[in-house]
């Protein structure tokens, strides 16, 4: 990258503990996460509010009397994946409702939302509802057992992702500002340079410690419900 003359790197595919933003800031290369952070303060990430996605979608839920709820997760070694499981779990937990009706994926594919669901399953069929990590996995989920599994049960999606309007049957989702993440992602790279322009020699070197250091982002969203089966009791 430094051979190629890149002043600033836009990051998508981060791990929670990944070499590549190491590598940038030992190389001082400016860079910005999107969509996904990583365990360490003082990194630049634009990311949603996956605690305001997720608890909307759950709101939903317990309101068209769903209570018991599964949930297929994503790796946990992305934020994403982890940081959606966690506010399922505490959001489940402080309902006084279950919140071991999990099963982790490897990756956000369908292929993976289908293994998990019919492993899910397999293991503890007692539930009316699947909230997935991403808008795959909910599509792997529908796979596992065909669509027609929307009789019976309401999955869940999250992102939003192209084309999912034209698939047979809707599928419940969050709508993610994902032009406003673009956007933000490209002005605070734009904004970092410009700092560092106005920045003196000491300071620049006082921001290397902790690598490119601006103000991060959290993103808002609106919720894309569609109709959700009630559950028989």
């Amino acid at each position: 990258m430094q051979g190629r003359s890149i002043e600033g790197v836009i990051i998508a595919t981060a791990r929670r503990v990944d070499p590549v933003f190491e590598e940038c800031i030992g190389n001082d290369i400016p860079f910005v996460l999107v969509n996904r952070t990583v365990d360490r303060d003082g990194v630049n990430a634009v990311i949603i509010d996956d605690d305001l996605g997720i608890r909307t979608i759950l709101d939903h839920m317990l309101d068209i009397n769903h209570s018991r709820i599964a949930h297929v997760a994503g790796p946990q070694n992305t934020s994403a994946g982890y940081d959606r499981a966690k506010v399922i779990s505490d959001y489940l937990d402080s309902y006084g409702l279950r919140s071991d009706l999990v099963e982790t994926t490897n990756r956000f594919t369908v292929e993976e939302g289908r293994r998990a669901f019919k492993s899910l399953i397999a293991r503890d069929s007692d539930f009316t509802a699947v909230v997935a990590g991403n808008d795959l996995l909910a599509l792997g989920c529908m796979d596992a057992i065909g669509l027609l599994v929307l009789d019976d049960m309401s999955i869940c999606g999250y992102y939003d992702i192209l084309f999912l309007e034209r698939i047979s049957l809707a599928l419940t989702t969050v709508l993610l500002p994902k032009y406003a993440n673009g956007r933000a992602c490209r002005q605070d790279v734009a904004g970092y340079h410009w700092r560092c322009r106005r920045r003196s020699r000491r300071s620049q070197n006082a921001a290397k410690i902790g690598g490119p250091k601006f103000n991060g982002s959290r993103t808002t969203m609106l919720i894309a419900l569609s109709d959700c089966p009630i559950p028989r009791n």
